[in-house]
């Protein structure tokens, strides 16, 4: 008898079972490309490998396709200049001199419609949420069902504008958000609120036509609030930007893909 009370037969066999065991645990978990072959209808009923159909099949069609992040723009429909230029009457000589000429080039046509807005380097998009809790009395290891305690307030929207020597940010949105204050956010809303569009764009078909794939739409926007800046000796790394953070009333998402055919790009 070997040891442990098991024979020379005994021992091998269960030796055996082992090398068996780990040779199908290889031969079951080892991938091969005809485990993941699909068979793709459109092309005829031939099986193309997973990979392939992926990149050919899901990626090359719009519905799959991935959006080219950077291509992005914002507009304005209105800037309320006539309210911002009311700044000094509510705080007197906040803006020692309100050239009308600097603030019609900062909100022209050039800087803000033909290309969308030059100074919008990026944006913070909201997203949406509700709030649930498990509601009735807990019982041992019962679990509770969870219930729609409400969907949470629409989330504010952060723009990051590029500062220039002439800044966008202090010329105009310091004294919007000033008027915005002044104003209230109820009574007299329209002579301060606009609406604002945000669209992700896509390569141009064959008649040079740009795609739009996404586009929101915020509506009734006011900003509330210009972010601090620092000003020091430091070697600047970048360019200078400033956050203004926008609340609105209401958004709406318009899916696509779909040809453009407003005024943007046409200058």
């Amino acid at each position: 008898m070997w040891p442990f009370g098991k024979s020379k037969e005994e021992l091998q066999k269960e030796q055996d079972l082992k090398d068996n065991a780990h040779k199908g645990f290889v031969e079951d978990r080892t991938p091969t490309l005809k485990q993941f072959e699909v068979t793709d209808k459109s092309a005829g009923g031939e099986n193309l490998p997973t990979m392939p159909y992926f990149l050919s099949n899901f990626l090359s069609k719009p519905v799959g396709s991935i959006p080219r992040v950077p291509i992005w723009s914002v507009t304005f429909d209105s800037i309320p200049l006539d309210t911002i230029k009311k700044v000094n009457s509510y705080e007197t000589n906040f803006i020692q001199h309100i050239d009308d000429q600097t603030l019609s080039t900062l909100c022209g046509d050039v800087l803000h419609t033909s290309k969308g807005c030059l100074y919008a380097q990026g944006i913070q998009l909201p997203g949406d949420a509700l709030t649930s809790n498990g509601e009735g009395q807990q019982q041992g290891g019962l679990y509770r069902e969870y219930m729609n305690q409400g969907r949470d307030d629409l989330a504010k929207i952060k723009i990051s504008f590029l500062d220039t020597s002439v800044s966008f940010v202090e010329h105009v949105m310091r004294p919007w958000v000033m008027m915005v204050s002044f104003l209230g956010m109820v009574k007299r809303s329209l002579e301060y609120r606009t609406n604002i569009n945000v669209m992700r764009w896509g390569l141009g078909t064959e008649d040079a036509q740009p795609i739009v794939y996404q586009q929101w739409t915020f509506y009734g926007a006011c900003p509330i609030s210009v972010s601090n800046e620092d000003i020091d000796y430091t070697v600047q790394s970048g360019f200078i930007r400033r956050d203004v953070s926008f609340v609105y009333q209401k958004y709406s998402y318009y899916p696509g893909p779909r040809k453009y055919s407003g005024d943007l790009f046409k200058g």
